[in-house]
């Protein structure tokens, strides 16, 4: 199975295991729920718990030197991560960060 896959897919897949790796010991839930007390939920409008079709994302990656504060924390469809997580930890991603952000890809 593995062998069907595409280079491109298991680049992405070596890069989302370098940024998990390099941030595991990084991450702070204090960070966590302070973000969903000031922003909750935006498919639940809860403050904890499960967000349906949302995710917590940094903003900058912890890979590539963000910070695990809550302002660097913002809610994140799981199709917008998808689509950030294949180049976020990659040269060149500020520029397509700025982009998607202009575009308006993320959640507030």
């Amino acid at each position: 199975m593995l062998s069907q896959a595409t280079p491109r897919f298991l680049a992405a897949i070596m890069i989302l295991i370098a940024c998990d790796a390099g941030a595991r010991n990084h991450r702070d839930s204090r960070a966590r729920h302070e973000f969903e007390r000031l922003h909750p939920c935006p498919s639940t409008g809860r403050c904890a718990g499960q967000c349906p079709g949302y995710i917590i994302d940094h903003r900058i990656a912890l890979c590539v030197g963000g910070s695990d504060t809550p302002d660097n924390l913002r809610w994140q469809t799981f199709d917008a991560s998808r689509a950030k997580d294949a180049w976020e930890c990659r040269k060149g991603w500020p520029a397509k960060l700025a982009e998607c952000e202009r575009t308006g890809c993320f959640v507030e």
